[in-house]
């Protein structure tokens, strides 16, 4: 069985080399500082292109990274899951493993079909890694790179493989307090799943040795990538047996207000909202005559919820050039019967600053 890093997981696809020559030039400029990438984004977009069956898609993960204190803690802060826990739907575990003197609790799961999460904390007894975990929050970061397996009924194959991860930490004086959100697009955990979640490592990177290696990435026109190896890890194969049954409940939501959208199909389960939609206005129809405007326009989904920009609200987003299909994943609960959002799709500048209105439609679960 393999053993994925899945802070963020994205297929392995074979990319046309006039699309490959444009990703490394544009990497170049990131590097050169011709291009800026803004730290305080609220929706941060990672796009790559892909040939399937000769159908180029770009595919973009939303790994939000928000440091700022919030009342929610942990899972609690996607707002589909605390949509579940106001209907009084426990999220709660208290399931522990040990390994290699490490000492780990599960202390919260939950899981539809389409989605699942866990909260997990251990105590620090490692100066090294207080060390570490200050140097991170110091710069602003609470990504954690974890690796792990999620495996159904005692069957070896995994489940988790080609999905979209959030994995996020905090720190409360000597408590690592981790957590990971995971998204599919198709159903792939069974209804009647019995599942066994196995952490299998946890890795730490010196931010002052990455800091370094980046500078000296800037400084030499010849690289065009660096790498940093992890400065710490644990790893074990820390096992939970997780008995929490399945969310099953499910809506289809109602569709108002389309303007330029058309093709609208979206269905949501107990701790998302998944929907596909065509933007004629955001379709390049013969994509390698047009590699050119490919690179210098990209389109993207703003989401507003009861009329407020919110794309906290994203767990994934596809786009299809070639036919302008959008695939949106977000969080609006089958359980939320008061929420309104508007799906907003607009072509960007290199920031994902918006620039032009191409379309839009409404959507909520009344």
């Amino acid at each position: 069985m393999s053993k994925k890093d899945i802070d963020l997981i994205k297929k392995e696809m074979k990319i046309p080399s006039e699309v490959l020559a444009k990703l490394e030039k544009n990497r170049q400029n990131i590097l050169d500082g011709k291009i800026h990438q803004k730290k305080n984004l609220t929706k941060e977009i990672i796009i790559f292109a892909s040939v399937i069956a000769s159908i180029i898609a770009l595919v973009s993960f939303n790994p939000q990274v928000n440091t700022a204190i919030k009342s929610l803690l942990g899972i609690s802060q996607d707002q589909g899951i605390e949509t579940v826990e106001n209907e009084g739907i426990s999220t709660k575990t208290q399931l522990s493993s040990t390994k290699n003197d490490l000492e780990i609790t599960l202390t919260k799961f939950v899981a539809t079909e389409k989605k699942y999460a866990f909260d997990y904390q251990f105590e620090i007894k490692d100066d090294k890694l207080t060390e570490l975990l200050e140097k991170e929050i110091k710069s602003g970061n609470n990504r954690q790179f974890i690796r792990f397996q999620l495996f159904s009924n005692g069957n070896q194959e995994e489940l988790n493989d080609s999905e979209g991860v959030k994995s996020t930490f905090r720190k409360e004086g000597n408590m690592f307090y981790g957590s990971v959100i995971s998204t599919f697009t198709t159903n792939k955990i069974p209804k009647d799943a019995k599942l066994t979640l196995v952490i299998n490592s946890l890795e730490w990177q010196d931010r002052d040795v990455l800091e370094a290696a980046k500078k000296g990435a800037q400084a030499d026109p010849e690289s065009k990538y660096f790498t940093v190896d992890p400065a710490l890890k644990y790893s074990g194969d820390w096992c939970f047996e997780v008995n929490t049954e399945l969310l099953t409940q499910t809506a289809i939501p109602k569709i108002s207000n389309s303007n330029n959208i058309t093709n609208i199909i979206a269905s949501s389960d107990a701790l998302q909202t998944t929907v596909t939609f065509v933007a004629k206005g955001a379709q390049f129809e013969d994509y390698y005559s047009e590699i050119e405007r490919l690179y210098d326009e990209r389109y993207a989904t703003t989401i507003y919820k009861n009329g407020i920009e919110s794309n906290d609200q994203f767990l994934m987003e596809t786009w299809d050039p070639t036919t302008g299909e959008f695939e949106i994943v977000f969080n609006l609960s089958a359980l939320d019967k008061q929420s309104s959002y508007k799906l907003e799709v607009n072509q960007i500048d290199d920031t994902g600053k918006a620039i032009k209105a191409v379309g839009s439609f409404e959507i909520d679960n009344k």
